[in-house]
């Protein structure tokens, strides 16, 4: 009998040699090859706290996604290998965001991350990131200085935040000349981070060029325990339409104080801090009607009934995996969803988990507009700027019209499923 040596000193025969390299092949043959390693990513989401309604929605989406994406083979450059999500609550606190970000990388052994929902979050989160050379996926903070840092690490969903100026002014001007909008004076109101007010002075800016000459900017502290003064000063200013930006808690409070101030100006604003659930909770079903019925225009990320290809799929797939009753919120879970399906083509295009491959993979992908991966809406083919945010997202408009609050979209016209409702004279 032919024998060998193994590694231990052990002799082994060859009939036990040929046994094992027959049973290797057949693995093969049969499709059970080693099943490659998975891939641990890490999501740092404000679970609890002011962000939690957002936060919870865009969970279920990523949950979701990855278990499509698991389900038909995983990543296939990467020997199929499957994704492993690990969750962390930063509870609405950037500082947390930076330590639970930090716990995921060291003792979690992450190898990519989602980042958290708004931009003081991510501001964190990505700086612990970029540290330890892990990238992350921002899916949904558009803050504009979050790609103004030279982060390597770092590439989103979101585009640009001036953007959304520029959709909120281009909204106003549809609604002028085709619906005859009167909107008065404007203000635009958003809280005095770096961030908001990054996006709000370009946005006057805008308004004053083109002939809104007596608009203003308020800006108020994101920490204020109640949003009155802000509203008083509105009613005081005689302002007709308000616009600007409110992340989910300040929409809280500055709705509140509008149904307390019986305060029911036009408004064309956004994001979170109109279009949430959270937002119509506090209002209740006859304040829902008053203030933000007709008038009321919400700039969102997503819409409830948009006709984007991936939206129907991603829904209809959501009421099967959470039931049939199953209805999220459209801005997290449509952002949640379409930045795994991103996640997945940036891993695909790089077949590795090196920093260097993944950064060169999203700075050359595209996602094409009308594709199955299309969710949000999309203005033209997704790519890539060097700084890691979108070029080609657009935004939905949006209304709750009727007695039952039917969240619509309105605008742009090429989505749009109702016509807009604007107030009589």
């Amino acid at each position: 009998m032919i024998r060998k040596m193994c590694s231990s000193g052990r002799l082994v025969s060859r009939r036990y040699l040929v046994a094992g390299a027959s049973m290797l092949l057949m693995s093969f043959a049969t499709g059970h090859a080693f099943a490659a390693d998975a891939i641990k990513v890490g999501a740092v989401l404000p679970l609890t706290g002011g962000f939690a309604s957002t936060a919870q929605d865009e969970k279920l989406a990523i949950e979701l996604a990855v278990e499509e994406i698991n389900k038909a083979g995983g990543i296939a450059s990467m020997g199929g290998a499957k994704i492993d999500l690990v969750f962390a609550d930063d509870q609405s606190n950037p500082r947390l965001s930076g330590t639970e970000t930090e716990r995921l990388i060291t003792q979690q052994q992450v190898k990519l991350l989602i980042g958290p929902t708004s931009s003081s979050e991510m501001s964190v989160a990505s700086v612990v990131a970029e540290r330890n050379q892990v990238p992350m996926l921002n899916p949904l903070a558009w803050g504009d200085s979050l790609y103004t840092r030279d982060l390597k690490y770092l590439f989103g969903l979101p585009g640009r935040g001036v953007e959304m100026g520029v959709f909120q002014f281009e909204a106003l001007q549809y609604l002028v000349k085709q619906y005859g909008f009167k909107p008065g004076r404007i203000a635009v109101v958003s809280n005095s981070t770096p961030t908001a007010e990054g996006m709000a002075q370009p946005l006057v800016d805008m308004l004053k060029k083109a002939g809104f000459d007596d608009t203003i900017l308020i800006a108020y502290d994101p920490q204020a325990p109640d949003l009155t003064p802000v509203v008083l000063r509105l009613k005081g200013e005689k302002i007709g339409t308000v616009m600007g930006f409110a992340n989910e808690p300040d929409g809280v409070r500055f709705n509140r104080a509008r149904m307390e101030q019986d305060y029911s100006p036009n408004i064309i604003a956004g994001v979170s801090g109109y279009a949430q659930p959270s937002i119509r909770k506090v209002l209740g079903p006859d304040g829902t009607a008053k203030y933000l019925g007709p008038g009321v225009f919400v700039l969102n990320l997503a819409s409830y009934d948009m006709q984007t290809p991936g939206w129907k799929h991603a829904l209809e797939a959501g009421k099967q995996k959470y039931g049939s009753d199953f209805q999220p919120s459209a801005l997290p879970f449509a952002s949640g969803y379409q930045a795994m399906l991103l996640m997945k083509a940036v891993l695909e295009k790089a077949g590795s988990l090196d920093a260097g491959k993944i950064k060169e993979a999203i700075s050359t992908l595209t996602l094409k507009k009308g594709s199955p991966e299309q969710v949000v809406p999309f203005k033209s083919d997704l790519t890539w700027a060097p700084e890691g945010y979108s070029k080609g997202l657009t935004f939905a408009l949006i209304q709750f019209q009727g007695p039952e609050a039917k969240e619509v979209t309105v605008f742009p016209p090429d989505i749009a499923t109702a016509k807009p409702a604007v107030r009589a004279e």
